[in-house]
């Protein structure tokens, strides 16, 4: 991730457009992962952002997704165009994009996020669920198969870790 952010320091903000996923058809909270239930989404994209920031060039939080920046610092989009506010131009998902679970199940949906609502204080209403649901016609299983690359790097991690415990703790007995 480092070096996918390094030509994007110099400005205050990175904004990356969601990829939203819908209830992929699951009524009931799955008990396997989300990457596994949730595999309908809109592969083109939606201009609305989350923001990576340098931290030393924001002024303040102004929502869920956007921050203020310092004097002339702004945020760009991956392809360096200026970002004002919560959403960009067009969506731009080739190079990176945030995977966004915003329905989950029906179950999810109803009994959690009515009642808590949107992250930027808007109502979650069935209109919004069945929107995402419509939306979401697209195959999306490329996370599946890069959790996996994760599960098992992490795996490895702590396998060596331990191993290196296992050893010490030989050593000292």
């Amino acid at each position: 991730m480092d070096n996918f952010l390094r030509p994007y320091e110099e400005y205050g903000g990175l904004g990356v457009n969601w990829v939203p996923f819908g209830s992929s058809g699951v009524k009931l909270r799955p008990e396997k992962g989300v990457l596994s239930s949730y595999t309908r989404c809109t592969k083109t994209g939606a201009t609305t952002i989350k923001s990576f920031v340098v931290v030393n060039n924001t002024k303040a939080y102004a929502s869920a997704h956007h921050f203020q920046y310092n004097g002339e610092s702004f945020a760009v989009d991956v392809d360096c165009n200026r970002v004002n506010g919560t959403d960009t131009m067009q969506p731009l998902v080739d190079k990176i994009a945030l995977h966004h679970y915003i329905t989950r199940s029906f179950e999810d949906f109803v009994y959690m996020k009515q009642v808590r609502g949107g992250g930027m204080g808007m109502v979650r209403n069935m209109a919004e669920f069945e929107k995402y649901d419509i939306m979401s016609k697209d195959n999306c299983t490329d996370a599946v198969e890069s959790g996996q690359q994760v599960m098992e790097s992490l795996a490895r991690i702590e396998m060596a870790r331990l191993s290196k415990f296992l050893v010490r703790k030989t050593e000292n007995a």
